[in-house]
């Protein structure tokens, strides 16, 4: 007889009970962020977490901070890529510039291609530098200030 294999999957929902600030039926699997202390609208900066649920305006959203989740993609991403948010609240990989460090907030699970909702891990923020060159980190000041 074969042994039989149930796959579990867990993710932490925002436990703030915090409500669309509009219409986001049409985000699910986006990046979101609190744009106030009580509601979230898509990421156009970092990503807090992943919308889980599609909440139309004043409806709670669950929204995943930490473990598997589905995430929309923005572009082409491959396994072990650090993510970030675009300001549509696609995933995109992280993006790195000499001037400050790229907010990379989960890892892609599985490869895809812009629009495909795919499986990520989502760790919270995890700033990316880049090395100047020098043997040191181009924004090494901002480590500090991100958070």
């Amino acid at each position: 007889m074969g042994t039989s294999y149930t796959t579990h999957v867990s993710a932490v929902l925002d436990p703030t009970r915090k409500t669309a600030s509009a219409d986001l039926s049409a985000k699910q699997f986006h990046a979101v962020a609190p744009d106030a202390a009580t509601t979230v609208a898509v990421s156009t900066s970092f990503g807090y977490g992943l919308l889980a649920n599609a909440p139309e305006s004043g409806d709670q959203a669950s929204i995943v901070i930490f473990g598997c989740a589905k995430g929309k993609l923005g572009g082409t991403v491959k396994p072990g890529d650090i993510l970030m948010a675009t300001t549509g609240g696609e995933l995109i990989v992280v993006a790195l510039a000499d001037a400050a460090p790229a907010e990379g907030f989960c890892v892609a699970l599985e490869a895809g291609v812009d629009d495909d909702v795919i499986w990520v891990f989502v760790n919270g923020r995890n700033p990316q530098y880049v090395d100047d060159g020098g043997g040191s980190l181009s924004d090494a000041g901002a480590l500090a200030t991100a958070y």
